[in-house]
């Protein structure tokens, strides 16, 4: 007899099924857990994100309200239509600041270098005014920052001065000194500009490269003197190169900060003590250079005049430029450096003394540094030590800029 009867699981398959059901469950809660996890990290890094793009936004809203303060503004009245380019303590105070910011941080750095290369680049900018306030100042603190990434809009302005309309000094050329400050990185492109279609690019190029010097330029461009055509860039070469000479004039990074034996005067303190008397010097650092400062005397109207003497016995000076720096009781620096250059009509004979017109808005003491002698043959002497006063005003101290 047949008998048909329905059995229940056994005991191992029904251990087998519990076991799979719990590890089921498990695989559900670690699967949750990862959701819920990603989820937190998802919102965390977006909400980080969303942190650095509002520290981002303030960052452009501050450089660019500060680089809008710069530009020149037209004042308008029944009469007439003036045009205002801001003072030289607010094109200071914003540099200051600015330099400030890319201080803060790589990105706050790089958002300031990112907003003057976007000045820079701006032709409105460049033409703004007879001198473009706003364009050169940028060009300057990419120098001053040493700022690689604007290297090749600074050579596609190597030419420009920023100077609209009219001349005021031939050897104003803030573009050239930004790359030089920049230094070594910016050779390789600079030696490429060498060969640039434009005659004025490859021109500044190579006093841009005389500027930094060593042995990369001085070598290119004494290979480049052999291929140039053109006879004013090839006069530019020979100069730098004449100035890079084992015979040319080297300044002595040891200052004197007593009398100037054997040497001659770059950096004076002067005193100034009413506005009718003649300012005192007070020190001097000397060193062996082709042009002295000679004196400082007042000129009617409030202004006074700075006295350079020529004593390079083979060349004629056409321009000089110095830096004047207001000095506080303790011969700290009460304001940064103003800059000065100036071109003259006729070339200054050896021996002879240039004057320059400097204002001053007030009595006080200054200190004054030669920046940089132009000849008529182009060749330049250049002043790179960076002179401060002792803190009780006795001596001057010059040392090599870093």
């Amino acid at each position: 007899m047949l008998i048909a009867s329905h059995a229940g699981p056994s005991r191992g398959t029904a251990g087998a099924t519990g076991h799979l059901a719990k590890v089921l469950h498990a695989t559900m809660a670690v699967a949750l857990s990862l959701t819920a996890c990603c989820n937190l990290c998802l919102a965390a890094a977006t909400s980080h994100a969303l942190s650095d793009q509002s520290e981002i936004q303030a960052i452009d809203q501050e450089v660019t309200t500060l680089l809008a303060s710069l530009s020149t503004k037209v004042v308008t009245s029944e009469s007439s239509i003036n045009i205002e380019s801001p003072v030289s303590e607010v094109q200071d105070d914003v540099s200051r600041k600015l330099s400030e910011i890319a201080t803060r941080s790589a990105a706050a750095r790089a958002r300031v270098i990112y907003w003057l290369i976007q000045t820079v680049e701006d032709q409105a900018a460049r033409k703004e005014g007879l001198i473009a306030t706003k364009w050169v100042t940028a060009v300057r603190l990419l120098g001053t920052l040493k700022a690689t990434e604007a290297i090749d809009i600074l050579i596609d302005n190597l030419d420009e001065t920023g100077q609209n309309g009219i001349i005021v000094s031939e050897s104003f050329r803030p573009v050239v000194d930004a790359i030089a400050k920049i230094g070594q990185p910016a050779v390789p492109k600079l030696i490429n500009a060498l060969s640039l279609a434009r005659l004025s690019i490859r021109s500044e190029a190579a006093s841009a490269l005389g500027e930094i010097g060593g042995e990369d330029a001085m070598k290119a461009l004494k290979s480049t003197e052999t291929t140039e055509t053109d006879e004013n860039v090839l006069e530019t070469i020979k100069a730098v190169l004449r100035n890079h000479s084992p015979g040319h004039v080297e300044i002595s990074r040891e200052a004197s900060a007593h009398a100037c034996a054997g040497g001659q005067t770059v950096a004076a303190i002067f005193h100034i003590a009413g506005e009718d008397g003649s300012p005192a010097l007070l020190r001097t650092a000397c060193t062996r250079a082709p042009v002295e400062i000679n004196q400082m005397s007042h000129k009617t109207g409030g202004s006074y005049l700075i006295y350079f003497r020529n004593l390079d016995v083979n060349r004629k000076v056409i321009g000089v430029s110095y830096t004047v720096t207001t000095l506080g009781e303790n011969g700290g620096v009460a304001k940064e450096a103003l800059f000065f250059a100036h071109h003259f009509d006729k070339p200054i004979e050896a021996g002879a003394e240039m004057p320059g017109v400097l204002e001053l808005d007030e009595s006080g003491t200054y200190l004054l540094q030669l920046g940089s002698i132009k000849f008529s043959d182009l060749s330049e002497w250049h002043f790179t030590a960076d002179c401060r006063a002792s803190g009780n005003l006795t001596t001057i101290n010059c040392r090599e800029a870093k």
